[in-house]
């Protein structure tokens, strides 16, 4: 007799491994639709990051601070978009500590081209569930999350 995968796991050790592969599943999904634009998801989140804040100049520590992927690595994710020319760096002028990140105008170019693209991709891999459906599995990995360990 053969046995299902839920009858040799628990319930929650099937969620988790399900939750794994799905994020596998999307970020290989955004990273082949990305490839064309030779940009790393990463990199986009950063440069669209900077697109809804722009014109204003945004602090090193703030970027960080709203990646999905909590790289540790934000400076060298920075020298890379910085060699292409899409963002520029400089010394706040209030307080020369603080370096701050602006978009650049082919960086600006880059997200406008990679946005569509990019929202298509989002919308094939999330467009079976309805918006009631989203909402509350925003709430059960925000639950998740936020479980004391």
């Amino acid at each position: 007799m053969l046995y299902s995968a839920q009858d040799l796991y628990a319930p929650g050790q099937l969620a988790i491994d399900n939750l794994i592969a799905t994020a596998n599943w999307m970020m290989n999904e955004l990273t082949k639709g990305l490839a064309p634009y030779q940009i790393t998801l990463a990199q986009y989140k950063v440069l669209l990051y900077l697109y809804k804040q722009y014109p204003a100049h945004v602090m090193v520590s703030q970027i960080g601070e709203n990646l999905i992927d909590r790289t540790p690595d934000v400076t060298r994710l920075l020298d890379r978009l910085e060699k292409q020319l899409w963002i520029a760096r400089k010394r706040a002028e209030h307080d020369k500590r603080i370096v701050e990140v602006h978009l650049t105008d082919s960086g600006r170019d880059l997200v406008e081209a990679v946005q569509e693209p990019h929202d298509r991709i989002i919308d094939r891999l999330s467009g079976i569930l309805s918006n009631a459906e989203h909402l509350l599995l925003i709430d059960y990995l925000e639950r998740l999350r936020r479980a004391p360990l």
